[in-house]
């Protein structure tokens, strides 16, 4: 009998992304409000995917989250500064 694989995604809450950011957990519900970082409501609860988190980082070009997260990415995969 095939044992079927359940996936279950882990979601990470504000601090446990300001924590993996190096940011602050302000700094997160901003970006959050600027929809820079992916994230899900859960009622009143902040989520964020911890699959997309890790794919919208490494799909910065050569930046560190904290610099990725400064700048607003056009479609085109280069920053511009946001104002």
């Amino acid at each position: 009998m095939a044992r079927k694989e359940s996936f279950v995604e882990r979601l990470l809450n504000v601090n446990e992304v300001a924590h993996a950011l190096g940011i602050t957990t302000r700094a997160v519900r901003e970006k959050v409000a600027q929809r820079k970082i992916p994230f899900l409501r859960m009622g009143k609860l902040l989520k964020v995917p911890e699959r997309q988190l890790v794919e919208f980082i490494s799909a910065l070009p050569q930046c560190s989250a904290s610099e990725a997260l400064s700048k607003q990415w056009s479609g085109n995969g280069e920053p511009s500064e946001v104002n």
